[in-house]
């Protein structure tokens, strides 16, 4: 049985160049097809990046600047199960 699993990163950028912070690794298993793997992945990250914002926003961080910054990135996998 084959299936789609979506592995995504969700990590804080650094204001020292090169440097990143607490790569947070997730998967999300399950998917029938790539096409609703992507679909799922851009409503995750969407709400991720509105979620980090938020939490931004409650610490007193300006809107619109690098300081801990989310950084997103995902790729769906065929897997055989």
């Amino acid at each position: 049985m084959t299936q789609w699993v979506m592995v995504i990163t969700f990590m804080l950028l650094s204001q020292k160049p090169g440097e990143i912070r607490d790569i947070s690794p997730s998967i999300v298993d399950g998917f029938t097809s790539k096409a609703n793997c992507d679909a799922a992945a851009g409503v995750i990250t969407g709400k991720l990046i509105t979620l980090a914002g938020d939490a931004r926003k409650e610490r007193g961080v300006a809107a619109n600047t690098p300081d801990s910054g989310p950084s997103l990135y995902y790729e769906c996998v065929q897997i055989q199960k």
